[in-house]
């Protein structure tokens, strides 16, 4: 059996799985889709982490709409500790280190008490 042969048997066999793929589902073979693919929920905005210039993550940093948020924990009262998104006013990354910094800071009282409502 020659290469030309063996070659358009292979794509012969590919285009019929194509073909029969079509006709069992009504679909094209690349626009099927998995459960797994289904019942993923698709988001416009994603939070996404924040990583400084050495691209290392910066903990409890993060991005979204192109605005920075900062994920700190405040105790909430009895001695209960809660996470809380606290959105920055800064444009850069250098920015918002800088006052993610200041303000965890200040929520673990090496300053002042942070209020935040």
């Amino acid at each position: 059996m020659s290469s030309y042969s063996r070659d358009t048997t292979l794509a012969f066999t590919a285009s019929r799985l194509t073909i029969a793929t079509f006709l069992a589902t009504g679909l094209p073979y690349e626009t099927q889709r998995t459960a797994k693919q289904q019942s993923k929920p698709l988001r416009r905005h994603r939070y996404t982490k924040v990583l400084d210039n050495r691209k290392h993550l910066i903990r409890g940093l993060w991005r979204r709409n192109r605005k920075f948020l900062a994920g700190i924990s405040v105790e909430a009262g009895a001695g209960r500790k809660e996470v809380r998104w606290v959105p920055l006013a800064a444009k850069s990354t250098a920015e918002a280190q800088e006052e993610f910094r200041k303000l965890h800071g200040r929520a673990h009282g090496e300053q002042r008490a942070v209020n935040i409502a």
